[in-house]
């Protein structure tokens, strides 16, 4: 499969394994847009899987949102018509599902129900386990799997557990127990989550006349800015 080379600019600022882990990233995208385009060929069912039933599923501003995030992160043809963005849309946020294991929500805020999405997914074709899971892959993941090279992430970045984005993402709760609501939490197979302890969440002063929701987003908002950059 055949992918963009990154900018020269791209090539001399960025660590090799960051570039290969975009690579195979980008890769899979591809793999997951072949893969939902063949299956929409041999069914011919692009009424029921194409981009009007899922503009119909997560609403027009959701799909204006994911032409826009799709087009700012160089996705080829993405902006090329309906179907292409359908397709880039699945490809997206099924690679996110894998890669970033709870952040669909954070990427596209505006999709209202993912449980919804995902089983709209698995009636057209995808079919795939959850992510995290030690069951056999199928073939399609398992093709298209990181190289060793690419190496296991050295940190879990943990997500503010108060912005509403993705709430109803079911992937949101175990990604959470895993990362033991702790900051830069290595990610070793022996840390495991405490799920008797609740997420201590630093909400500071907060205005008489704030709403109860924009005093959690406040809090989630200070709690994302604690994170290192790496």
């Amino acid at each position: 499969m055949l992918l963009p080379m990154p900018a020269a600019t791209v090539l001399r600022s960025t660590p090799e394994r960051t570039l290969l882990r975009d690579y195979w990233g980008r890769r899979f995208e591809g793999e997951l847009a072949r893969a939902w385009q063949s299956v929409r060929e041999d069914n011919q069912d692009q009424r029921r899987f194409g981009s009007e039933s899922l503009a119909a599923l997560i609403g027009e501003t959701a799909m204006s949102e994911a032409l826009d995030v799709l087009a700012r992160t160089g996705v080829p043809g993405a902006a090329e018509g309906p179907a292409a963005l359908c397709r880039a849309f699945v490809a997206r946020t099924v690679r996110l599902r894998y890669f970033a294991p709870g952040t669909r929500g954070c990427h596209f805020p505006a999709v209202p129900d993912w449980s919804a999405l995902d089983d709209w997914l698995e009636e057209g074709g995808l079919d795939l386990p959850p992510p995290l899971s030690t069951a056999r892959l199928p073939f399609l993941l398992e093709r298209s799997r990181p190289a060793a090279a690419c190496g296991p992430p050295a940190f879990r970045v943990p997500l503010p557990a108060d912005l509403p984005y993705g709430r109803s993402d079911p992937d949101r709760i175990p990604v959470a127990n895993l990362a033991a609501n702790g900051l830069d939490t290595p990610a070793t197979e022996g840390t495991k989550a405490d799920p008797s302890r609740p997420a201590p969440v630093e909400t500071g002063p907060t205005h008489e006349s704030l709403s109860p929701l924009d005093a959690q987003c406040l809090a989630a908002l200070r709690r994302g800015t604690a994170i290192r950059r790496r």
